[in-house]
């Protein structure tokens, strides 16, 4: 039997590799993960439009001596079936740079460790003309040449990665200023998601982002302030495997009940719909999100389900974690305790729905009647709702003829398809603001309540109030109006 070694050709491997499938906010994420694992407090990322364009990311971690950056920069750092650091946020040796010259065609990392400055680069026009593994090292002429090279220098130890050549970002179609722009708002966006627990300091050291100064606001997907966390916590352990899997469910309360910032905060960019479902978390770093693993399937009722499955990185192979750490699979064993927690929480968010149709159409006497016939359902105005009654009572017989008339034109022409447009992509149904309906309605009941004083129905008046729409809203200033008027 003969070997013979058949290395890569360096600048096929590398061009090839450019092509996994990374898009700039994804390649970020995965840059941001080596500042992570290196203790970094603050992370800031620079978007430069301007001359040559560039993007940057500076961190104040740990920083890497010569020996440690060189080792950094070969493809294939890491052995991805060794165990690693607890809070290692790497995989295969691979992130840092297959992620970078994903976007670009030079990436320069300079690092400050022990108050010296160290510099390598992979420059793939250059691999291209010498086909080796060439790694080239800056002087420190050229180092202090290098944009945002001062920002390092104020730091006592931390890392600069900068990308040039921007050749998938700059592709000479549009204004790269512009570019820039939307790409800093995609990049900022999918940050706030997928490190949330990080920005916020959800059991895990807080950690500082920024893009251009600005800085980055998380997504809180779970609302955990004030959502029911349905279970105690399932802790899951793989034979032979060291770490445990967490799991924990979680039913958002109803949109309604949310304000517009919240809304935003755990709905995101995509929306409820869009974002139920299981979030995989490798070292509280999210990792997918928003789907049921082909248990379950989506629709408007389940869209306040949320699961959060913490994974530690010792289980990377029984997940199927990809390069690019945005794609998992959970083994078959956990499948099975997965689905029944999921059972679980879709029953509880279709349940949230099934109340509140309840007692919107059967608790107290209501404007709106839902009729089921073999036909279908039908909505429509309550004609024996209290007021239209009264103000019926106080009409000529041409008068009367008339409202009932335009009362059947409204609940023909009630919106309905619109209505349930809006509340599929989550739009909040909005009413008249809290002050101007709670005013309108005190000086209804004052009117009603004084009129029914004076038939010597005040005592019934009142008590069929406190079950009507509206009214019902406000029982504490409907009790002190009926006071008032019985005093009178």
């Amino acid at each position: 039997m003969k070997y013979q070694d058949l290395p890569p050709s360096a600048s096929i491997l590398m061009e090839s590799t450019r092509a996994i499938g990374y898009t700039i906010e994804s390649a970020l994420a995965d840059v941001i993960d080596n500042s992570i694992t290196a203790k970094a407090k603050n992370i800031e990322i620079i978007c430069n439009g301007f001359g040559e364009p560039y993007i940057c990311v500076i961190d104040d971690g740990t920083g890497m001596d010569r020996e440690t950056l060189t080792e950094a920069m070969r493809y294939g750092s890491t052995n991805p079936l060794k165990d690693r650091k607890k809070e290692d946020m790497g995989r295969y040796g691979l992130g840092m740079k297959t992620a970078s010259l994903s976007q670009c065609r030079c990436l320069t990392v300079i690092s400050k460790c022990n108050e010296e400055l160290n510099a390598c680069r992979w420059d793939l026009d250059y691999i291209n003309k010498v086909d080796n593994w060439s790694l080239i090292f800056l002087e420190e002429k050229e180092i202090l040449t290098l944009p945002e090279i001062k920002e390092l220098e104020l730091l006592k130890n931390g890392t600069l990665l900068i990308w040039t050549k921007l050749d998938k970002i700059d592709t000479g179609e549009k204004n790269i200023e512009k570019i820039m722009i939307e790409k800093s708002s995609v990049v900022r966006e999918h940050l706030a998601l997928v490190f949330h627990r990080y920005l916020s300091g959800d059991g895990v050291r807080k950690t500082k982002m920024s893009i251009n100064k600005k800085e980055i606001e998380f997504y809180d997907p779970f609302y955990k302030s004030k959502s029911t966390k349905l279970m105690d916590d399932e802790r899951l352990t793989l034979p032979g495997k060291k770490g445990e899997i967490i799991i924990q469910a979680y039913i958002l309360p109803h949109i309604s009940k949310m304000s517009k910032k919240d809304q935003k905060i755990c709905g995101g960019k995509d929306g409820f719909r869009k974002m139920q479902g299981v979030y995989i978390y490798r070292n509280q770093r999210l990792l997918v999100w928003g789907t049921w693993f082909n248990m379950a399937s989506k629709d408007d009722f389940t869209r306040l389900a949320r699961v959060q499955v913490d994974i530690p990185n010792t289980f990377d192979e029984q997940w199927s974690l990809d390069i690019k750490k945005s794609a998992a699979q959970p083994p078959e064993a956990v499948k099975v305790i997965l689905k029944q927690i999921l059972d679980k929480v879709l029953e509880g968010s279709k349940r949230v729905y099934k109340v509140r149709e309840k007692k919107e159409m059967e608790d107290g006497i209501h404007v709106w009647s839902r009729m089921v016939s073999e036909e279908g359902v039908r909505y429509i105005i309550n004609n024996e709702y209290p007021m239209l009654t009264y103000i019926n009572g106080k009409m000529d017989k041409h008068t009367k003829k008339t409202l009932k008339l335009f009362t059947e034109m409204i609940q023909d022409n009630l919106p309905l398809y619109s209505l349930f447009g809006d509340i599929k992509n989550d739009k909040k149904i909005l009413t008249n603001e809290d002050a101007i309906r709670k005013t309108r309605t005190c000086e209804l009941a004052r009117d009603l309540l004084k009129q029914a004083k004076e038939f010597g129905t005040l005592e019934k008046a009142y008590q069929k109030f406190k079950t009507m729409d509206d009214f019902k809203d406000y029982p504490n200033e409907l009790k002190k109006i009926y006071e008032e008027i019985k005093s009178e």
